[in-house]
């Protein structure tokens, strides 16, 4: 077997992968190169929208909201039965439905002082169970709940300040300001309303009746109302969903609410703070890391304002958190900070050191309020009100990636108070000795390795083996078909030398992050619309080039000065030859063309006399050196830092751009090591250029720029990644810094003659390798529930009409309010035609029949022809539901020798399968009228199927995977396999109907992960 490099580019929902030959080696088919690449659906939905979410999220979300409808249900049921057996309800259906006709607030108002009767008190006691109040888990908090909080308290002093006893009287005070009930209920009490709102009006009603019927208001009969009003089921949780710890394999990670977490966190972040001199960046020194320490593990968080305060620094030293950050404030001590609030903290300081260990435990846990108040005013000894104040402590939630034991190792050499000893200068000798401890440093003094240890297999094992809780869904798919590639290439050629990977940038950032990216490239793109209208307008430049558009930029961003000589840039003259784009650091030393690393220079003198240095070794030495950091005060930190650097090694950049230490690529090199092989993570910096200056992707026909239009620009990834070498980059930095001097030779030489040759052998040979989409998990039908109407096929739906559009307006099935919102919209002088919803233009002022009840949702008649029945009630069909999505078709050969087919949808494919039936019916059981008899089955295709197409003039070949299936109108939507985008016209085909199949001789195939095809015998 051939000696090989392994290459792969693993991105969200990609593989691309690449095998190069050593030592003058080929492969079986005499070519130094092989390259596939494997796409599979991303592990989140919407990944690229900015709202990305769990595949199931939206489903969970959906069945949680039915599991409450439901328990509500059962929650009236039970109190309907308990006030049956004492007669406090009725049990008939009509008297039922008179007994709800009751004014429940009325009825509990008058029960605080006056007697009902006892169907009354029922109905004052059932209208408390269907409007219980909001109760928080005191763990698992939202956004929301703090808002629903603030509204309650709103609500409560609104209750004191009309002298109200419970909400009940409150209410019943304000339904009798109003002529009728034609507002809601949440309009009449608020929108937020607290359960021990009701709990105490339960208890006061109960109180008050109690008086009057001594003997049908026993303690057993008010047990159970109240059981039944109040009950709640304590969370739900599972331990062995906490991951272990990377350090520790034996133990649980710990809780960020942790004290001592919170400890680990705080001197991590201020050991990473460095004060931005003047002369250059500094660590804290001892004694400010120590003030710093004390003043901020009091406090749950300080600005960095307080902070220069705190070490009496001055307003013009900015911090580099400050500065690269996206936030102005340090996070103390969470829970310190909250255990020192003024009513609690006596108590929790005479408290015993293990006291406090439990009770940091306590809040850190997850456990509802009544199992907190007991242990604080049992063991602990808490007075009430300090119980109270304890119960409403809420942390931070979620864990960290160590446990409990490998934090309290490791925090000893992070506190202020630790000194660097001989070991300390043996392991780290070129360190700040005044500096603190980063959490690297600590962990290799806490007695921990770097990568750790891991047991060799023959083949890579699943991931959720070596790792058990892969959180990040990304990773964990990338992960898995990452181990499908590699394993398929370990069985056919053995295990590779060396394998070189680069991870996309989305497994590389936490969800946040990945939305923060989205947003900040959309409202760049329109910035750079908006530059490139400018440009058009005012600088008479009609195709405004990219690098117009980073002129421009940095124009605006330098205030319109040269950094380097202080002389305006005239507007006149900024397209001018005068101005050029100057790289901060040597483009030969840094490697780096990024944004970041440019400024603009007046004059071509200034970019001459830099050359290749930087601006302190190009200035230090001169007296306008001040001068020029101080005019780079107006530039971004990022950039105004780079003017201070003394000293660009390309050593030290290469080795950033051979090493990527993130988490994610630092998962994947762990396991990929489980091979036996060394492994290596490289940053995607510079391998766009090195593909540019090589011209990999001339290969696929565009102008040697990256185009993501093809799937096969993965494995030209791949290829580059594996040849990323420090010499390669020498070479590459050579060439760039020649081409932005405007040198003649700025070509990079490739690895060997006949590398071009090779690639683009490899790459033409690539058959995309594509997950298919079997499975049944999915919604089985749309949301919209449909009724019947008096005619087949036509079906009446609901609608609020704040979504409703102007074409749906003619649909309308009740001819009165079709003519009210016909009358609206002639107000608003709006045509009955269009897509967008009418929103507050039919609901401001709020659309009123002529007896003035409010209209609020509408009917809408529709045609269907695939709706399915899913309910029927008294023998008639009374529920209707379209499809959610097609699961496959089946193609049969008629005995004419004609093809049909049918489209099964994934509503009909589950009820196969739970029929007993197999989901693909080759034997034709259910006897379809579109499938004659005699018909013989030929095969099934999926989503993400495979299909070799063959052109009837030419007799070309086609390799095509299937990207959708209408059941409509019966077409097959095929597209090239090396089709990435949705737009390319040329790579989209058509077929339909059945029989135009068998026109293209269409043959199902199966492409295996090292992109080869074999026929698919369906």
């Amino acid at each position: 077997m051939a000696r090989y490099t392994l290459g792969l580019d693993l991105g969200s929902n990609s593989v691309g992968w690449a095998l190069i030959a050593q030592d003058g080696t080929l492969f079986d088919n005499r070519t130094p190169i092989l390259a596939g690449a494997r796409v599979f659906p991303a592990g989140v939905a919407d990944l690229e929208t900015g709202k990305e979410k769990a595949r199931g999220q939206e489903r969970r979300e959906k069945r949680s909201q039915r599991r409450i409808l439901y328990r509500r249900r059962m929650r009236r049921g039970a109190l309907r039965h308990a006030l049956a057996d004492a007669s406090l309800c009725p049990t008939g259906r009509e008297d039922f439905r008179r007994w709800l006709a009751l004014e429940p607030y009325t009825l509990r108002a008058r029960g605080l002082d006056e007697r009902l009767h006892p169907r009354e008190f029922g109905r004052a006691l059932y209208h408390l169970c269907e409007r219980r109040g909001f109760k928080s888990n005191r763990k698992t908090e939202s956004k929301d709940d703090n808002k629903v909080t603030k509204g309650a308290s709103v609500l409560q002093a609104e209750i004191e300040a009309a002298g109200c006893r419970t909400l009940g009287e409150y209410c019943a005070k304000r339904l009798a300001r109003t002529d009728h009930r034609a507002d809601s209920d949440q309009r009449i009490r608020g929108p937020y309303t607290l359960r021990a709102m009701y709990e105490h009006e339960f208890d006061s009603l109960w109180d008050s009746q109690r008086r009057f019927h001594p003997d049908l208001l026993t303690d057993d009969l008010k047990r159970r109302a109240h059981e039944a009003i109040f009950f709640q089921r304590p969370l739900r949780f599972d331990p062995k969903t906490i991951g272990d710890c990377e350090l520790e394999p034996c133990e649980k990670r710990c809780a960020r609410a942790h004290s001592a977490a919170q400890r680990f966190r705080m001197l991590q972040e201020i050991n990473h703070l460095r004060v931005m001199d003047t002369g250059g960046d500094r660590p804290l020194r001892r004694e400010e890391r120590e003030k710093l320490a004390d003043a901020l593990g009091q406090k749950k968080k300080m600005t960095f304002d307080q902070i220069r305060k705190c070490l009496g620094l001055c307003k013009d030293q900015p911090f580099n958190l400050e500065e690269q950050g996206k936030r102005d404030w340090l996070h103390g001590n969470e829970a310190q900070a909250a255990l020192r609030q003024k009513i609690i903290r006596p108590w929790y300081e005479s408290l015993p050191e293990e006291t406090r260990l439990q009770v940091w435990d306590a809040l850190a846990d997850i456990q509802n309020e009544d199992e907190l108040r007991r242990t604080a005013l049992g063991p602990w000894g808490c007075s009430e009100p300090q119980a109270d104040q304890l119960i409403k402590i809420s942390l931070t939630t979620g864990h960290f990636s160590l446990s409990l034991k490998a934090i309290r190792k490791m925090l000893s050499f992070l506190e202020p108070s630790h000194f660097c000893d001989d070991r300390c200068l043996q392991l780290f000798p070129e360190r700040d000795p005044e500096a603190g401890h980063v959490v690297s440093e600590a962990k290799q003094l806490a007695g921990y390795a770097l990568l750790p240890e891991v047991q060799i297999h023959d083949r890579l094992p699943p991931a959720q083996t070596l790792f058990k809780q892969i959180t990040n869904p990304l990773v964990r798919r990338a992960l898995t078909e990452t181990r499908k590639v590699v394993n398929a290439i370990v069985r056919e050629f053995g295990k590779p030398e060396e394998i070189v990977l680069e991870l996309a940038r989305d497994l590389k950032h936490s969800r946040q992050q990945r939305q923060d990216i989205h947003w900040e490239n959309r409202n760049r793109g329109k910035e750079n619309d908006e530059i490139r209208e400018r440009l058009q307008r005012e600088f008479d430049i009609q195709n405004p080039s990219r690098d117009d558009i980073i002129k421009y930029r940095l124009w605006e961003e330098c205030q319109n000065f040269c950094v380097y000589t202080g002389q305006s840039i005239p507007k006149t003259k900024l397209f001018s030859p005068d101005v050029q784009i100057e790289h901060i650091y040597p483009l030969d030393r840094s490697l780096d063309d990024s944004y970041l690393n440019k400024t603009l220079c007046y004059g071509a003198e200034v970019n001459r006399r830099k050359g290749g240095r930087t601006p302190h070794e190009a200035y230090a030495d001169t007296p306008e050196y001040e001068q020029i950091l101080q005019r780079a005060k107006t530039l971004p930190w990022k950039k105004r830092r780079r003017f201070e650097v003394k000293e660009v090694k390309f050593d030290e950049f290469a080795t950033r751009q051979l090493n990527d230490t993130r988490y994610a690529s630092r998962m994947a090199m762990q396991y990929l090591r489980s091979l036996g092989v060394p492994v290596r993570p490289v940053k995607g910096q510079t391998t766009n250029n090195l593909a540019h200056y090589w011209g990999l992707y001339g290969v696929l026909g565009t102008d040697y720029s990256k185009t993501r239009d093809d799937h096969r620009y993965h494995a030209i990834d791949a290829i580059t990644v594996a040849l990323t070498t420090r010499s390669h980059l020498q070479a590459l930095a050579r060439a760039m810094h020649s081409r932005h001097s405007r040198a003649a030779d700025h070509k990079l030489a490739p690895p060997w003659k006949t590398f071009w040759d090779d690639a683009q052998a490899a790459v033409e040979r690539i058959n995309v390798s594509f997950r298919p989409t079997r499975k049944l998990a999915g919604k089985l039908h749309e949301e919209t529930a449909y009724g019947p109407t008096e005619k087949p096929n036509n079906y009446a739906y609901r609608v609020p009409v704040e979504r409703l559009t102007p074409a749906m307006v003619a649909g309308i099935r009740d001819p009165v309010i079709r003519g009210i919102v016909r009358e609206r919209l002639k107000e608003h002088a709006i045509e009955e035609k269009g897509s967008g919803t009418l929103g507050k233009v039919l609901t401001e002022p709020t659309l009123t029949m002529p007896s003035g009840v409010p209209i609020k949702r509408v009917r809408i008649k529709t045609v269907e022809k695939t709706a399915i029945e899913i309910r029927r009630v008294n023998g008639q069909a009374a529920k209707f539901v379209l499809p959610g999505g097609n699961h496959h078709v089946e193609i049969f050969q008629k005995p004419d020798a004609s093809w049909t087919g049918r489209c099964i949808s994934r509503f009909d494919a589950c009820w196969r399968l739970r029929k007993g039936l197999p989901v693909v019916d080759r034997e034709d059981q259910h006897g379809k009228p579109d499938v004659p008899d005699g018909s013989k089955f030929l095969f099934s295709l999926c989503i993400n199927d495979m299909a070799h197409l063959t052109d009837s003039k030419t007799g070309e070949v086609r390799l095509c995977r299937v990207q959708g299936i209408s059941v409509s109108s019966p077409v097959v939507v095929l597209r090239l396999h090396s089709a990435a985008t949705l737009e390319d016209k040329d790579a989209r085909i058509l077929i339909g109907p059945w029989d135009t199949l068998r026109k293209f001789r269409v043959q199902k195939v199966h492409v295996d992960l090292l992109g080869r095809t074999y026929p698919c015998h369906d």
